[in-house]
């Protein structure tokens, strides 16, 4: 009888559960052997986050997370530094601060599951359509972003940023949306997402000052445009040379607050791993029993999607 209970003991001893597992992406969160419904429902876990934030989902679209609610989606959990969004009436394209060119209907399906995107019919004249905001510049750079569906066969000239205090355009793209474009051209990024629409980035450090006037075109700088449809939603700009994830605004501008996570290391753990990014990049190190881990700040992940986290 001996040998049979002592058998039983190595292999319980052999099959010690790993001291932490966060698989974002499968949902799968587990402490010392011990299964949580949630992240945030995990022994030792932290997370907060002020303000409103989207992450984006693999098909395309984006989901929506009210303050302090972690953002995972199947592409894991977004982690940011904090940003705000200086462009006010974000989705209401249809508002006199994004123009009156035009005529403008709201109430069409949007990236985030709404019916905010507004579609503006152009006229059989030349219009330019463009939105200024005076004094934003930045001496770190700028950048932005909007999201933009048409099924126009037809070179949208163009997206532009322009420095009004020095009246100097600066980088531009035209756009094609009918021949599905993606990547970087003239530090304007294009993405495409699901049913049309495009995410149209843009980013900018040289030529800008702190305290400039700032002129962004969205979509055409005053050719005819003959009674092309346009579809928008999601317009953001801010004072640093990356742009986040969008920030919906009302009648202020808003920021989203960064991303805070950390877990405590559990007793006998010694070393971390994590999976990051759509490459599935893999890294690690060594940890300390009983200290905190930070999940967010300093990592590399951080601005990006943390697929899975282990604790050996």
């Amino acid at each position: 009888m001996l040998a049979p209970d002592l058998s039983l003991r190595v292999a319980s001893r052999s099959a010690a559960a790993t001291p932490l597992i966060l698989d974002f992406v499968a949902g799968r969160y587990e402490r010392e052997g011990v299964p949580a419904a949630d992240f945030t429902a995990v022994a030792g876990v932290s997370y907060a986050r002020t303000g409103v934030g989207l992450a984006s989902r693999t098909n395309g679209t984006l989901a929506t997370f009210p303050a302090d609610a972690p953002r995972i989606t199947d592409r894991g959990l977004l982690l940011e530094t904090a940003a705000t969004n200086l462009f006010t009436r974000s989705d209401d394209f249809a508002n006199s601060v994004w123009g009156t060119e035009g005529s403008r209907v709201g109430g069409f399906p949007a990236p985030d599951g709404t019916n905010n995107a507004v579609e503006i019919t152009l006229p059989n004249s030349a219009v330019t359509l463009a939105r200024i905001l005076a004094g934003a510049g930045s001496a770190t750079g700028i950048s932005g972003k909007l999201y933009v569906a048409s099924i126009e066969a037809f070179s949208w000239t163009s997206f532009l940023v322009r420095n009004e205090t020095t009246a100097t355009n600066l980088n531009s793209r035209a756009v094609d949306f009918s021949a599905h474009p993606s990547g970087t051209v003239n530090g304007w990024t294009v993405t495409p997402m699901a049913d049309g629409w495009f995410e149209i980035a843009f980013t900018r450090t040289a030529g800008i000052s702190a305290g400039d006037t700032v002129r962004i075109y969205y979509g055409n700088s005053g050719v005819n445009m003959n009674g092309r449809k346009l579809r928008l939603w999601g317009g953001n700009f801010f004072q640093s040379p990356s742009p986040g994830t969008p920030i919906p605004t009302g009648a202020s501008a808003a920021t989203r607050g960064a991303d805070a996570a950390s877990v405590v290391v559990p007793v006998g753990a010694t070393a971390w791993e994590a999976v990051y990014g759509d490459a599935d990049t893999l890294v690690g190190g060594t940890v300390t029993p009983g200290t905190t881990f930070d999940l967010a700040t300093g990592r590399p992940w951080l601005n990006g999607f943390l697929k899975r986290f282990t604790l050996r």
